[in-house]
């Protein structure tokens, strides 16, 4: 919805910026306004119904352009804002005192940082400290942010203002006094998949393929212990495959509370295509400005033809 501030420029105000949980969490205060915190902004993408056209036709085993996707460079040239718009953004941003932290080769995210006062006035929004019924505490806007109208066909969202949401994985962690008492799914140790479980699992016995001179990649939001892997490659006598960690936005790559999906994320790649060339290990940070960023970095080094990810969100986040 345009509108006119005091300075009579337009502005426009950008929908669907709230965590609905807010609507249920305690309110304690305003959030620290020295705290600096990331943002990503979205940009927007051009010649929409053709791109949707497109996709479909990717992704129909009985169309001509079945699986012939884009490069980077051509979804860039063909549905990117151009670069002097993406400029335009950038500058917006620095005006308002936001550090610009990286760019993106596909002009689809602009990566900032600033304090919570500055992102408070640059997007006129106030910023404040919640928690749930279950006492974990997030920060959070309480209005939609605005923007200039000038920006409204370039900038499709911004992502950042709240961390309220938490990736998390699909491990299942057993008790060990229930070790024995379960049902075992697999042949190995404690009911575990072996190599030979994992291509039972998918369909994948009697096929030749071994993933030979493919590069893999799997999406991650946390580190791994690479003896784990190793001891995993030892058991069932796999050979070694060169794995190449990439640390997207701030990631440090320290093993968290995590670390145990990540390792079978690599483990089942490497069972199912134990001559792949190698496997890159996207890490970014547990946040949705991580999730966006990462997935943006796998696709725009476009290293990897065969990417993993077993990591979810619930609906209400």
């Amino acid at each position: 919805s345009p509108k006119a501030d005091g300075a009579q420029k337009q502005t426009l105000t950008l929908a669907q910026h709230l965590v609905p949980a807010i609507k249920k969490a305690r309110l304690l205060g305003r959030a620290n306004q020295s705290q600096k915190i990331p943002l990503t902004i979205a940009l927007t993408t051009r010649n929409t119904e053709e791109l949707d056209a497109l996709l479909r036709r990717l992704y129909d085993p009985r169309d001509t352009l079945f699986g012939q996707y884009l490069t980077t460079e051509e979804y860039t040239a063909n549905y990117a804002v151009s670069e002097e718009e993406y400029q335009e953004v950038l500058a917006f941003a620095k005006s308002k005192g936001l550090e610009v932290t990286n760019t993106t080769s596909n002009r689809l995210l602009l990566n900032l940082k600033g304090s919570v006062s500055t992102i408070e006035k640059a997007f006129g929004v106030h910023i404040n400290t919640y928690q749930t019924a279950n006492g974990r505490q997030f920060y959070a806007n309480d209005t939609n942010p605005v923007i200039p109208s000038s920006l409204q066909n370039k900038i499709a969202g911004i992502v950042g203002l709240d961390n309220y949401a938490v990736h998390r994985t699909h491990t299942v962690k057993r008790p060990s006094q229930s070790v024995g008492k379960v049902k075992a799914h697999g042949s190995g140790q404690g009911g575990g998949l072996t190599p030979s479980d994992i291509a039972a699992a998918y369909g994948l016995k009697g096929l030749t393929q071994n993933g030979a001179g493919q590069t893999l990649a799997v999406f991650e939001l946390d580190g791994y212990y690479p003896a784990d892997i190793s001891t995993y490659l030892s058991n069932f006598n796999l050979p070694s495959v060169p794995l190449k960690n990439i640390l997207v936005s701030g990631a440090d790559g320290t093993p968290g509370g995590s670390s145990d999906s990540v390792a079978q994320d690599i483990e089942l790649q490497l069972a199912v295509a134990s001559g792949a060339t190698s496997v890159l290990v996207y890490e970014g940070p547990n946040s949705t400005t991580g999730v966006l960023d990462t997935y943006n970095r796998i696709a725009t080094d476009n290293l990897a033809k065969q990417i993993s990810t077993s990591w979810g969100i619930d609906e209400g986040s």
